[in-house]
């Protein structure tokens, strides 16, 4: 059985506007955000932490997670911009809950040009005291610039500061007491660090440091080496190094790097490799990381399809080998994914997926940066947009651009287990790059002589040529005996089948599309972004609707963009029919009618909040909801007025009919639930959703009514399916005439007793 593993819905924490200083600064890279949030627990009486938002030119707002409510702020102006997350330490004296702020300037009106990413300011206030009471900011300089700070209930008083260089320093915060440990490494560059309660570090042994204080890992990357240094940080002493090793890894060009605190480490590079290690410190002289894993290779994120989305992806361990990684999907239609592995069995957990506000832009010319931090049973997903300085001045109104702060709840267990890893290896598949083979030792020499012709008369544009060399090739399979469904049609030969004939400037082959839809070859992951966008890009409209029919694994992203490009062209013949030129509307595409493709978009199976996602997203203008709830509208009309309980016709095909009753209402549920707030404000909707509610009442009401029958009518309609079922067995055929004389002999001895199967007598004396 499956432990309890979910991520539920994000909700907005916090929304910020997008700061212009973080955007045009030179050394904008990862590290560096228009908005940060932390997180802290302690003594804060919240059951679920706070979290503490830092926003570039605005200032510092801690959020009680537990209930949504701000805390206290700190606003210090557009001129100020902070180094690093500001972080907040809450401590309970007496009849008093002081609550300390720290923060690393950058920049200020305040501060002198000298101390600028060397100051720290603090202030302290008294959350029990709702009339104020905080006292004065106080300054300290540093020897060193800041990139991270950290606190811990272990070192009461004290903050830790991070340099770039990896220079560690512990603060008091009444100042005067500052011990650092210079950095060994001369010129390196520290890529990541973390800070952990040295008792919660199980991957240390007894006898590496004492159990007090903190540890402080840091991360180099040099001469294709990750190096780690391991430090540990005491309350009265200064940051002694426990000890330092090196991963080898495949290039200098890293992501994004996590660590848990029993010592699970993930390297995730921009070719989409994802490296998992478990650290082993028995004592300083032999801390090693050995592979717990083998290599993960992922797709279908914008990262590991563009090496300029490489701020797109974020890492944050969840405790043991549990990795939340938040990307942005690869392909036309993008969203924001979770996904929770376990990287020690290489599996998905589990997965979310969500739209991309609309407050920050989806132009290809806005990056988005993607930042998260760990709360207490939250993961704190930061959204901010990045400008290039060119961008910002060619994009307009690039000001309107806001920063977002979401909570997103999820549930995991404490622990890795391979139980829970179990039987959840196909979730994974959509994520994971299949791993690629040569042609000639897979394929075969025949195969792979096929698809290099198709190749070559694909980059002539031959199509007739592309046809020939494949149905000649099926012929031959046939007439050789071969069963060309499950051997010759492999996964590897379909899909670079699929690579041959969908290449992005090239023309492509329908017929060979749609012979592979027929025989059930093709999934949806077996082209870059999708089968449906590959489709709609080459205007393969039918190819599409049998896509619908035949592929099991569409995504509801996928089939409502296309939805959308129906119900768009749908309006655009309404409105031209009512011109002069009415009939020069997209004569060259041959787009399915608006209830052709819903019917197919109804009937496919859909996941609810899957589906409402989708929808919110596509479907943003409420005259294009109202087409879609206007064919909806007609099929519940048909379904109510179509009850003949007289009639005893055949069953209609699926397609030449409304779709199922109850697929049809769940589709119209997924509809409402997510564009009802909009249509309440579209008046013209409203005739819409009346006529709507009409029909389902006057089902309902049906439904009860038959609903009294179906005890008494529940004996003929077994004996009508039974008679059904031995017709179509071919039962039946020889003995019909003996069983007509049988039921004929029935009914006349039932009327000789005058006794019926449902008959009421009352006797009266």
């Amino acid at each position: 059985m499956f432990a309890n593993t979910s991520i539920s819905e994000p909700f907005v924490l916090a929304s910020y506007g997008n700061s212009s200083a973080t955007g045009s600064s030179k050394d904008s890279g990862r590290n560096k955000s228009a908005i940060y949030a932390t997180s802290h627990n302690g003594s804060s009486g919240s059951s679920d932490g706070l979290a503490t938002v830092t926003a570039q030119g605005d200032g510092i707002h801690i959020i009680d997670l537990s209930n949504l409510n701000p805390v206290t702020s700190q606003t210090l102006g557009p001129s100020t911009l902070f180094s690093c997350p500001a972080v907040t330490q809450v401590v309970s004296e007496e009849s008093k809950k002081i609550c300390t702020i720290y923060a690393a300037i950058q920049a200020s009106s305040d501060l002198p040009q000298e101390s600028s990413g060397r100051c720290i300011w603090i202030w302290e206030e008294d959350l029990m005291n709702s009339s104020g009471g905080s006292r004065e900011k106080q300054e300290i300089a540093l020897p060193h610039t800041i990139t991270h700070l950290c606190i811990s209930d272990e070192l009461h008083e004290r903050v830790i500061a991070i340099s770039p260089e990896g220079a560690v320093s512990i603060i008091h915060r009444d100042g005067p007491s500052i011990k650092t440990r210079e950095s060994p490494l001369d010129g390196a560059k520290v890529f990541k660090s973390f800070c952990y309660s040295r008792l919660a570090c199980t991957f240390l042994g007894s006898q590496t440091s004492s159990s007090d204080g903190i540890v402080v890992i840091l991360l180099y990357v040099r001469n294709s080496k990750l190096q780690v240094s391991i430090i540990h940080c005491e309350d009265q002493q200064a940051p002694n190094e426990i000890g330092t090793l090196d991963i080898a890894i495949e290039s200098d060009k890293l992501l994004d790097v996590s660590l848990s605190d029993s010592g699970f480490v993930t390297i995730l590079f921009q070719n989409g490799s994802w490296y998992s290690y478990k650290l082993n410190a028995g004592d300083a002289t032999s801390i090693s990381a050995s592979p717990c894993a083998e290599k993960l290779q992922l797709t279908s994120l914008s990262f590991a399809s563009s090496p300029n989305a490489s701020s797109e992806t974020s890492l944050l361990s969840l405790g043991s080998s549990h990795v939340l990684l938040a990307g942005i999907t690869a392909g036309s239609t993008r969203e924001i994914v979770l996904l929770l592995w376990d990287v020690q069995y290489s599996v998905l957990l589990t997965s979310h997926s969500l739209s991309i506000p609309s407050t920050i832009s989806q132009s290809k010319d806005v990056a988005i940066s993607l930042q998260l931090s760990l709360a207490k049973s939250h993961a704190l997903l930061i959204l901010s947009p990045y400008l290039a300085s060119t961008t910002r001045k060619s994009l307009p109104g690039p000001s309107a651009l806001r920063c977002s702060v979401l909570a997103v709840p999820f549930t995991v267990p404490a622990v890795s287990t391979i139980a829970n890893a179990m039987g959840r290896g196909p979730s994974s598949d959509r994520w994971l790059k299949k791993p690629s083979s040569d042609d000639g030792t897979q394929l075969g020499e025949a195969t792979s002589q096929v698809l290099e012709s198709m190749r070559s008369a694909v980059e002539k544009g031959q199509l007739k040529a592309v046809n020939d060399v494949f149905f000649e090739w099926v012929n031959k399979q046939k007439a050789s005996g071969e069963s060309i469904d499950n051997e010759a049609l492999s996964y590897q030969f379909v899909q670079k089948v699929l690579s041959v004939v969908l290449q992005p400037s090239k023309p492509h082959s329908s017929e060979v599309v749609q012979y592979l839809l027929q025989s059930g070859s093709i999934s949806s992951n077996m082209v870059e972004g999708g089968l449906l966008g590959a489709l709609r890009s080459k205007a393969d409209w039918p190819s599409i609707e049998l896509a619908l029919q035949k592929v099991v694994d569409l995504s509801e992203a996928e089939t409502m963009a296309c939805l959308k490009v129906v119900v768009v062209h749908h309006r655009r013949q309404l409105q031209s029919s009512q011109d002069s030129e009415g009939m020069q509307v997209d004569s060259i595409q041959v787009i399915p009618s608006l209830p052709a493709f819903l019917a197919l978009c109804v009937q496919y199976p859909v996941t609810p909040s899957t589906l409402r996602a989708a929808i919110r997203e596509q479907f943003t203008d409420e005259n294009t909801i109202c087409c879609v709830l206007e064919a909806i509208q007609l099929w519940l009309a048909q379904l109510s007025q179509g009850h003949d309980p007289f009639k005893n016709s055949p069953p209609q095909p699926e397609l030449l009919g409304p779709p199922p009753l109850d697929k049809l209402l769940l589709f119209l549920q997924c509809i409402i639930d997510a564009t009802f707030v909009s249509l309440l404000q579209h008046r013209p909707a409203h005739r819409i959703l009346q006529d709507i509610m009409s029909d389902i009442e006057a089902e309902v009401a049906l439904v009860d009514q038959l609903g009294t029958l179906r005890g008494p009518l529940e004996v003929f309609a077994n004996a009508e399916a039974k008679a059904s079922k031995e017709a179509k067995g071919g039962k039946g055929k020889t003995t019909s005439q003996t069983d007509w004389m049988q039921k004929r002999k029935r009914a006349h001895e039932q009327v000789g007793m005058a006794v019926g199967l449902y008959r009421l007598e009352e006797l009266v004396i």
